[in-house]
Order: C-alpha cells, then structure tokens, then sequence
C-alpha cells in the first residue's frame, strides 16, 4: 500500500549552477533520463509554440518509448483555463530500474515561463509521495502564444529518497490542481552512477474508489468499486481483484484503465483489499473501506 506524506525536499535552483554535480544536493550524479532540451524553448513538445486551444490529452511519457512531440503538451494547464476543461490536469512519466538507487535521486522541473497573474502550485508525486511547489509569476501570455523568450525561466529541483524507488516500473506524476498553466522547457531525472534504467513494464494502481450508492445487476443490489490502473508493456493475464467480487480483466493496451469491482452490500463498514494480480502474483494492493449504501 502507498502512503501519502510530504518526505520529499524542494530547492529551486537558478538556472547558471544547474548541473550533475553542483545542484544544492551535495553529492555527485548523472543524467538518468530527460524529456526535452534544456534550451529556453518548448518547441520540441507537442501544440508547440502555440497550439494550446487544441489541448486534449494530459501528457503520459514512458521513457524509452515515448516521444515529446506526441506524447508531452508544451503547456501545462489547471483549472482557471478554461480551453483544457477548467479541471486540474496531471501529467504522468513511467520509467524502469534495474534495481533501487544507491542514494538519493533528484527530479528537475525546468519551465520555460509560468501563468502572470495566476501561478500555479505544482505537486510533484513521486511513487505515491507528495511534495507541493508554489510557483513564482512568470511573463505573461506571449509565451504560451508563440514566444518563449518572451517568459520568465523558473526552475526547481525535488530530492527523492532511495527508499522512494524501486526495481522495476516507477511513476512521477506532476499534478497542476489550482490557477493556471505553466510552459515546459525540459523535465528530466538524476541519479547517483551506476543507477541503470530498465525497461519500463509493469502495473501499477491509481486509485480505488467505492460508490457510496447500491445499484442492481442481474436482480441484485451491488457496491461498485472503481479501479484506476496503469499497464505498460505485456498486460494478458493481469486481473483486478477483491473478496467477494468476481475479477476484472485489465485491458491489454498500454495506459491508463478504470475496471469496475461489483461487492455484496454490507451493514456495518469493513475494509477490503482491491489486488492487481497475475496468477498467484500480486503487483500492486490497497485497502479501502467499504460503508454501508443506499440504492439510488
């Protein structure tokens, strides 16, 4: 099970000592992956220099695989833009390890420019861990409207701590949950050497949400439950399960699911324990409560 809780360490980091070396952190590391060029220019991402009113999709890169121009938004909205849906917007980054970091990791945040009037506060979740990052105001619109030199660089950097990290598939989701948007210049990892990127397969639970209300299937009153997953790489086999809910087959393409568990009502609440499993092996778990509903 994740937990929640701000371990993480934010320093923002001018822009003329940003380096492997000498980033605040004390200690010696390399570039282990980066999306875009470190260049004051967002022109290498998708919509870019000023496509944002055909915004549609939040940005989900895997690195090995994905390619900025398809798959990372130039422009990073929240939810006082109202030509991305006035909603919060969380961009995803999927990547392999061969094996946990020997120390700890930083993740860089480099921005080409930030909303004006309403900046925003990015939170930076690493694994399931949070830490929130109050950005300053940047230029105004020219940048987002075709102009990048036009904005105000910002940069800042999260430590991770090794123990936030794993063997296998690993997740950064970077969340703007309040104002306006941001621009991107390049957002990239660092890791102590020796630290060796592995193919990035594997599953992962988002989050498991149960209805508060009954509704009737097949002449029954059941609980929902909905599943949010992610699956990259070979996903045939892999089910979501619960007791006393008949398992939920996860589609086999890559990306982001939601799958619907059906419980038998209960009286009085209980938790229940949703597993992403193949065979007799469990990926990924957590543990919710289930109260008793109401039928609609």
């Amino acid at each position: 099970m994740r937990h929640a809780g701000p371990v993480f360490s934010v320093l923002v980091v001018p822009a003329v000592i940003l380096c492997a070396a000498a980033t605040g952190f004390g200690e010696a590391m390399d570039r282990l992956w980066q999306i875009g060029a470190e260049d004051d220019s967002a022109s290498e991402f998708r919509f870019a220099p000023d496509g944002y009113p055909s915004y549609r999709e939040d940005g989900l890169f895997v690195v090995g695989r994905s390619d900025p121009g398809r798959d990372w938004p130039y422009c990073h909205p929240g939810p006082s833009d109202g030509w991305a849906g006035g909603q919060a917007h969380t961009f995803y980054i999927y990547f392999g390890l061969k094996k946990r970091p020997a120390s700890a990791c930083r993740l860089l945040v480099d921005l080409v420019d930030t909303h004006g009037e309403r900046p925003p506060t990015l939170t930076v979740t690493v694994n399931g861990t949070s830490q929130a990052h109050r950005c300053p105001p940047g230029g105004g619109d020219a940048s987002i409207t075709g102009n990048p030199k036009a904005g105000k660089e910002h940069r800042f950097a999260v430590r991770i701590p090794a123990q936030r990290l794993k063997a296998g598939l690993n997740e950064v989701r970077i969340t703007n949950g309040d104002l306006s948007w941001v621009v991107y210049d390049a957002v990239a990892m660092d890791a102590p050497s020796g630290t060796a990127l592995a193919p990035a397969e594997g599953a992962l639970l988002e989050s498991v949400e149960v209805d508060p209300w009954l509704s009737r299937a097949g002449g029954r009153l059941l609980q929902e439950v909905r599943v949010r997953l992610t699956a990259l790489g070979e996903a045939k086999g892999l089910e979501v399960r619960a007791d006393g809910a008949a398992a939920a087959p996860v589609p086999p393409e890559d990306g982001l699911h939601t799958v619907t568990l059906r419980l038998s009502p209960v009286q009085a609440p209980r938790d229940v324990t949703v597993r992403l499993a193949r065979g007799l092996e469990t990926l990924d778990a957590r543990t919710v409560r289930q109260s008793p509903g109401r039928e609609r």
